[in-house]
């Protein structure tokens, strides 16, 4: 038996050759890291996913087959292979069902359960490329230069472009035609102006203004009327000349106790000063008249014992040391005495002046509050309060109206602007054929990618034609 014979003895007939679906895709070297959401959010840009087999391999990564439920969103899905899918760089190829055994490395998910992303059936491959890289995807080089040579083939920019350009120039035209921004401008200055003829006609600053001067003014007439300033003023003098007569009086009596106390000080101390030399001297003539009649040498101590019993008898006779004790305590007294009269003199000044102060605030505020009661001043000046505020508040909502209706007048105007620049934009489209031009160049778009895609395909079914007619041992489609 042959090894041909063998080997198809060994494969069962039912996987000679996967079968291959139009409406699928087959990805490979899919992250580990991603899951059945982050697949299917990536191709559901192409189109609605009917159902998401994933599969992981024996190399760290995965491999899933996409099923969609158009031809064409598997056509778009082909262009994004090299597109990275979390950190590696994906390969996308036609499907087949190969991979799609069950065991436990292989998933299957429900197109109506998985996340997918709004994409809109009608969408050009172009604008889902550009969707897939505004969600932050990356694409590979060749998807996008890929797009890039479609654009200059069939002048898809250009063409957009020179239609903004002609749209962009007929707005002007219309802008200069019905004057825009001039009806814009002047309906602006127009709601300035109406709230300023609003304040003009009411005179809403010149009352809030004359109001304010003439609660001023009643405030000072009253003033000037009764005087309430000048006895105000008057009271304080009053209050400060008293207290300055109470510590002038205070100081003039404490300078003369100190001066009383001073002379009495002074006399007891002359008069003791007097006593002592006067019993001094006596004692000196004594001594020296008892040396004259009794001898000095002989009676020296009882000299000196007769000198010293004299001293004391002159003292007891004369009361010095009484007298000058006696002087120091009446000093003491009198210096008390002083300072006692001193402080209490300086309390009554103080208590008086106090009662002076207080006699006069009094007095001040009894004759504001008199002058308040006779004439109103503060019903005058609140009346005027409440006139300027309620005139200020009718200001306000007069000019809130006014406002509004400019507000609803230029809102009107605006709208009947976009009317005829709508209209107008109609019209250019109509006459330029701008968005007939641009569904022309996606339509050439989807024919050229159709065409280039055919091509492929057909290269590819050549080149495994001639790969079978150059080795005719090989049977495997797979080789």
């Amino acid at each position: 038996m042959s090894e041909q014979t063998v080997q198809a003895t060994q494969v069962p007939s039912t996987t000679a050759a996967p079968s291959v679906h139009t409406h699928s895709v087959v990805v490979t070297n899919i992250s580990e890291k991603a899951n059945e959401k982050t697949v299917s959010d990536f191709f559901s840009f192409c189109g609605r996913i009917s159902k998401l087999v994933l599969r992981s391999d024996d190399h760290g990564h995965q491999t899933a087959v996409v099923h969609f439920e158009t031809e064409e969103a598997a056509r778009t899905a082909l262009l994004l292979t090299n597109a990275l899918i979390v950190d590696t760089p994906i390969t996308v190829k036609a499907g087949d069902a190969s991979i799609e055994t069950h065991d436990e490395k292989t998933k299957t998910f429900e197109g109506s359960k998985l996340s997918q992303q709004a994409a809109p059936t009608d969408a050009s491959r172009s604008s889902i490329i550009s969707s897939i890289l505004s969600a932050g995807y990356k694409l590979g080089a060749d998807v996008l230069q890929a797009a890039k040579d479609f654009d200059a083939k069939h002048g898809i920019s250009s063409t957009i472009s020179s239609g903004a350009e002609a749209i962009k120039h007929k707005v002007d035209e219309i802008d200069k035609q019905f004057k825009v921004s001039e009806t814009a401008s002047a309906i602006k200055n127009t709601a300035v102006d109406t709230v300023h003829a609003v304040d003009q006609k009411l005179g809403v600053s010149e009352t809030f203004h004359a109001a304010k001067n003439t609660a001023a003014e009643t405030v000072h007439a009253v003033d000037q009327k009764l005087g309430v300033s000048e006895t105000l003023h008057a009271a304080k003098n009053t209050a400060a000349e008293t207290l300055q007569s109470a510590k002038n009086t205070t100081a003039e009596t404490l300078q003369s106790a100190k001066n009383t106390t001073a002379e009495t000080l002074q006399s007891a101390k002359n008069t003791a000063a007097e006593t002592l030399q006067s019993a001094k001297n006596t004692a000196a003539e004594t001594v020296h008249a008892v040396d004259q009649n009794l001898g000095v040498s002989e009676k020296a101590s009882a000299i000196k014992n007769t000198a010293v019993d004299t001293v004391n008898a002159v003292d007891q006779k004369l009361g010095v040391s009484e007298t000058l004790h006696a002087a120091k305590n009446t000093a003491a007294e009198t210096l008390q005495s002083a300072k006692n009269t001193t402080a209490e003199t300086l309390e009554a000044a103080k208590n008086t002046a106090a009662e002076t102060l207080q006699s006069a605030k009094n007095t001040a505020v009894d004759t504001v509050h008199a002058v308040d009661q006779k004439l109103g001043v503060s019903e005058t000046l609140q009346a005027a309060k409440n006139t300027a505020a309620e005139t200020l508040q009718s200001a306000k909502h007069q000019a809130s109206e006014t406002l509004q209706s400019a507000k609803h007048q230029a809102s009107e105007t605006a709208q009947t602007i976009k009317d005829v620049t709508t209209e107008k934009a109609h019209e250019v489209d109509e006459k330029l054929k701008i968005s007939e031009n641009v569904n022309k160049g996606v339509e050439n778009v989807k024919a050229g990618v159709e065409s280039a895609q055919h091509t492929a395909n057909q290269i590819a079914s050549d080149v495994k034609e001639a790969v079978a007619n150059n080795e005719p041992g090989k049977t495997d489609v797979h080789h």
